[in-house]
């Protein structure tokens, strides 16, 4: 019976971390003081920026049914490339 509780236990927590919208690879900031990040807050990994304090988020690379990640400021900070699946 307790294996069986902890097997649930598990479970529950697995299922909680995997519906929970994954937000990663933040970067600093750009020359417009904005931040890049991916994220699949439209279900699909895409690159967004967003002002320092998280306002005024913009999804950048709007490419739907492809993968995009790993954002990067040029060392102007001017331009923003990422990976392309």
């Amino acid at each position: 019976m307790r294996r069986l509780a902890l097997l649930l236990t598990g479970l529950v927590c697995v299922a909680g971390v995997l519906a929970v919208p994954q937000e990663t690879g933040a970067v600093t900031h750009g020359a417009n003081g904005r931040i890049a990040f991916e994220s699949d807050r439209s279900d699909e990994f895409e690159i967004w920026t967003m002002r320092a304090d998280g306002t005024d988020p913009k999804n950048v690379s709007r490419r739907p049914l492809w993968a995009d990640w790993d954002p990067a400021w040029s060392p102007d900070g001017r331009r923003l490339a990422w990976v392309a699946g």
